[in-house]
């Protein structure tokens, strides 16, 4: 046996067992440390050309189990809701939120956990409250997630139609948009994670550059959501003796095919489609100055100036798909 200077590595003689396999001896050190013994079994995986590594455990997207101890006791909830997302979305397995403080937080805590998927309350006290996160990214295909965010979002722009004068309607968009947000933390939380472990990454079939469009792709349909809600609001609230109506459905509708068209071109890497969401960009502005011109309404002047908006999303949508 050779070893290399200044390390462990240890040099062994390939010995040729068949017709076409060869074997090669373990270490002893490997051996006892681990207590293997005949009939145990390793994974080897092939990392790269000249490089294999040994394994006693298959540790295929493994994640670190980690907690974290949130303390509450003079600070605001939104600051306490922010570490909490944080928390959530760095993986630490359980977060412990602890203070004098916590039971004024205790509702709002848990409405927030219930907003963050495989987030569960496990234990709790007047001044402790233990949050368990169950999340297996076995279970979980980016890709899917994008597309239900999608069929969300198109939905809240399909019935947004129907919210003049309907404040029903507008709550159950905003309901939707919730659901949007739920699944654009998970979303966020598993392209950062796959960031930073290559083995997430590969277990999830995830590329560099799928890394860099997945995040971005929810980052406008997250938005895009926001935006839908707080339009849907806003129409209620119009005074629809002043406001064309008919028009306003007919930029609702064009804005929707916008929609279509955007996600379309995201879904099959069409570039072709991706650049006339970008090439009409210019008409639908126009369209949207038009319901300005004798606007006497203020919440309609909010609502072009949240469509542009939207429209800025869906170009820069069609940017990611020309340019990734």
């Amino acid at each position: 046996m050779q070893r290399h200077k200044g390390d462990s590595m240890q040099m062994r003689k390939l010995v040729k067992s068949g017709l076409s396999s060869f074997v090669v001896a373990l270490p002893k050190e490997f051996i006892d440390q681990n207590k293997l013994g005949k009939g145990d079994s390793v994974y080897i995986e092939h990392t790269s050309k000249n490089e294999l590594t040994i394994a006693t455990e298959y540790n295929e997207g493994r994640i670190e189990k980690r907690e974290i101890v949130i303390t509450v006791d003079k600070k605001p909830f939104e600051t306490i809701k922010r570490e909490l997302t944080a928390a959530y979305l760095d993986n630490y397995h359980e977060i412990i939120l602890k203070g004098k403080d916590l039971p004024k937080y205790m509702k709002s805590i848990k409405e927030e956990v219930n907003e963050k998927v495989a987030l569960e309350v496990v234990d709790e006290s007047s001044e402790r409250l233990v949050i368990k996160d169950f999340l297996n990214y076995k279970d979980i295909d980016a890709t899917k997630l994008i597309r239900r965010i999608d069929n969300i979002v198109r939905s809240m722009l399909i019935d947004m139609k129907e919210a003049f004068g309907n404040k029903d309607v507008s709550i159950m968009i905003y309901e939707r948009d919730k659901e949007v947000n739920k699944l654009s933390f998970l979303v966020y939380r598993i392209v950062k994670t796959a960031s930073r472990n290559p083995e997430v990454a590969k277990m999830l079939n995830i590329s560099t550059m799928d890394i860099v469009a997945i995040w971005d792709i929810n980052l406008h349909l997250e938005k895009m959501g926001d935006e839908c809600k707080r339009i849907a609001r806003l129409i209620v609230e119009l005074d629809t003796k002043s406001v064309n109506k008919k028009r306003m459905l007919e930029i609702i509708s064009l804005m929707e095919e916008q929609y279509k068209k955007a996600m379309e071109a995201f879904h099959t890497k069409n570039a072709q489609l991706a650049d006339e969401v970008h090439f009409h960009r210019k008409e639908i502005f126009k369209e949207l100055d038009t319901l300005l011109e004798k606007a006497k309404d203020m919440n309609l002047i909010e609502i072009v100036g949240k469509f542009k908006g939207m429209m800025s999303h869906l170009t820069d949508i069609s940017r990611l798909i020309r340019y990734t």
